[in-house]
């Protein structure tokens, strides 16, 4: 993945959209740490790369839930138990 650091973002401008634009997606840095991802839409609609993005963090976030089921033990849990659980998590609000 390029990298393009905020420095070099705000002093060329022009040279880093030609860059996106040949790369078709950047890593913004700051102070080598990443902060924002460019994504050139040129041939896309706005809309369709925000759906993109968003089905890509609900298939991310999807992952880690199943990872932390897996680590708790809760990934087993009979139906009946998952049940119980919505019951007692609705008392307690």
């Amino acid at each position: 993945m390029d990298l393009v650091a905020v420095r070099e973002f705000r002093i060329n401008p022009g040279k880093v959209w030609r860059r996106l634009k040949r790369n078709g997606k950047m890593v913004v840095t700051s102070t080598g740490r990443p902060i924002a991802l460019l994504t050139d839409i040129q041939g896309s609609t706005l809309e369709d790369e925000l759906r993109v993005d968003a089905l890509a963090r609900g298939a991310v976030a999807v992952s880690k839930l199943r990872e932390q089921a897996q680590k708790l033990g809760t990934s087993r849990l009979l139906p009946e138990e998952i049940e119980a659980e919505i019951i007692k998590s609705r008392k307690n609000r």
